[in-house]
């Protein structure tokens, strides 16, 4: 049993065999290769999955339910620490020399973070969204 809700996730999330993407697509970086542009063949990054969770009122210290007093508000309010989880199969030693990878590790990592950590991460996130993109062209 965990104090934490899951929410969401964003891309493939491989562990229950779904293989399209959810809300975007999220890939592993592919480690050794830094010179190489992200892309959806499968070669060299592998699909990947964030996740968010956050924690119920009522497993805050403090305001845990009682049959004395079962709404103290933890009904209606939300800890005050998110969950941040990634999962993803990532391809060691890959060079990006055209050599096979010799194998694919599965990675799982979490992290909690605070509302200020929060909002930074939204402002940094909305800061570079906001900026104008260049997409690939099309060979000539």
């Amino acid at each position: 049993m965990s104090i934490w809700a899951t929410l969401c996730h964003i891309g493939t999330d491989y562990l229950d065999e779904r293989p399209q993407p959810e809300r975007g697509h999220v890939l592993t970086y592919a480690e050794g290769w830094s010179n190489h542009y992200p892309n959806l063949t499968g070669e060299a990054e592998l699909p990947a999955m964030i996740g968010l969770a956050e924690m119920p009122g009522w497993c805050v210290p403090g305001h845990w339910l009682t049959a004395e007093d079962p709404s103290d508000g933890a009904y209606d309010h939300k800890g005050p620490w998110v969950r941040l989880d990634l999962h993803a199969e990532c391809a060691l030693n890959f060079w990006g020399d055209g050599t096979a990878r010799p194998s694919v590790e599965k990675v799982n990592a979490s992290i909690v973070l605070d509302e200020e950590a929060a909002r930074s991460l939204r402002d940094d996130l909305d800061a570079w969204l906001s900026e104008p993109k260049a997409y690939p062209k099309e060979e000539q």
